[in-house]
């Protein structure tokens, strides 16, 4: 599913085909001083479980989990704060942390074969998601009437989701008024920070 009126916009807005090539750095490159760079990591070999180390490598881009036995995503995973794509595909995922809707710079999310029977509220926060994959996840009747592979799709699910998240956002705490003298104005009286309750932002107030 991916936004796009026509077939030309389409295949113009189309992501690029994840890059799975190795390069090993020579003993000369080293020796000169080059150094490895790289922000796309792939896991393989039937795992179980993610590890918290990986959700501390916040220069991910890409991370391809794919083709596992997951059951779930570490609540960290939303630590990956600069990821884009994100393949957990063919897995067996139950449940997805709330966390994933801190990922705000994902373009691709890849979740078909899974086991998934709900979706967390808080994937509307991914704005800039432009795919999403469900195929073959026993969804339930209100996801699956909204997920569908028309071009409009994506927003159609985003919106959706996020209008639930603020329904069931919490109303902000009573605040406790703090009284001061009368201020003057030849210096500051005191220093304050401005908060947000909004969950799109990314200095959300909790309490």
């Amino acid at each position: 599913m991916s936004r796009g009126n026509t077939q030309k916009e389409k295949e113009s807005n189309k992501l690029p085909i994840l890059s799975r090539t190795y390069t090993i750095i020579s003993p000369e490159q080293v020796a000169s001083g080059a150094k490895s760079t790289w922000t796309r990591m792939e896991i393989t070999g039937g795992i179980r479980n993610l590890a918290l180390t990986v959700c501390d490598m916040t220069f991910l881009t890409a991370l391809l989990i794919n083709e596992n036995q997951l059951m779930r995503l570490p609540p960290a995973i939303g630590n990956l704060v600069n990821l884009k794509q994100l393949d957990a595909s063919h897995n067996c995922l139950v449940v997805l942390p709330p966390q994933i809707g801190d990922l705000t710079n994902l373009e691709e999310l890849l979740l078909c074969n899974n086991q998934l029977h709900t979706l967390p509220y808080e994937l509307g926060k991914l704005f800039n998601l432009q795919e999403i994959d469900l195929k073959n996840n026993p969804l339930s009747p209100d996801i699956i009437k909204i997920y569908s592979p028309e071009s409009t799709g994506v927003q159609k699910l985003l919106t959706y989701m996020l209008n639930n998240l603020i329904e069931r956002t919490p109303s902000p705490h009573e605040r406790q008024w703090i009284h001061m003298n009368q201020p003057t104005t030849s210096k500051p009286v005191c220093q304050f920070s401005v908060m947000c309750y909004n969950v799109l932002c990314s200095k959300l107030a909790t309490r």
